[in-house]
């Protein structure tokens, strides 16, 4: 349980979204919290030969969507990624894009994914947080 000031959390209640690098981060949290409950939106962050798939022992853990775009060079889906592979993650959806706008997807605010994400984000919940990732806005106070 994540104990905040004003709320009581679950985990139930805490998605963790991020964009490309972002999309990274938020893998190393999947992989570091090792919490199946946990729910990822993990959005152009796939690639061929990217530095995760160089860990053999990299795993994804928790509720997962993988967003990525089909003109985006180099991206491989998520559900072809050894570190996916080797996971065997049972709640797990993906959407390829194809939107030819390569990974300048993620700069204009489409539904195309910001529907997704907001529905697994609040999905089973009455009242979520979610902890934002967006690495191209990252901002650390």
């Amino acid at each position: 349980m994540i104990i905040d000031h004003h709320y009581l959390f679950t985990v139930n209640h805490i998605a963790v979204v991020g964009t490309s690098q972002g999309g990274y981060i938020a893998q190393y949290v999947s992989y570091y919290e090792k919490n199946m409950q946990l729910k990822f939106v993990i959005i152009g962050a796939s690639f061929k030969d990217d530095s995760l798939e160089k860990d053999k022992n990299f795993r994804l853990y928790g509720k997962i969507l993988s967003i990525t775009e089909k003109s985006d060079d180099g991206h491989v889906p998520m559900s072809h990624e050894q570190r996916f592979i080797r996971s065997h993650i049972k709640d797990f959806k993906e959407i390829e894009l194809n939107t030819g706008l390569n990974h300048g997807f993620l700069f204009k605010a489409l539904n195309d994914w910001i529907a997704p994400a907001k529905d697994i984000s609040s999905r089973n919940s009455f009242f979520h947080k979610t902890v934002n990732l967006l690495s191209h806005f990252l901002s650390i106070h």
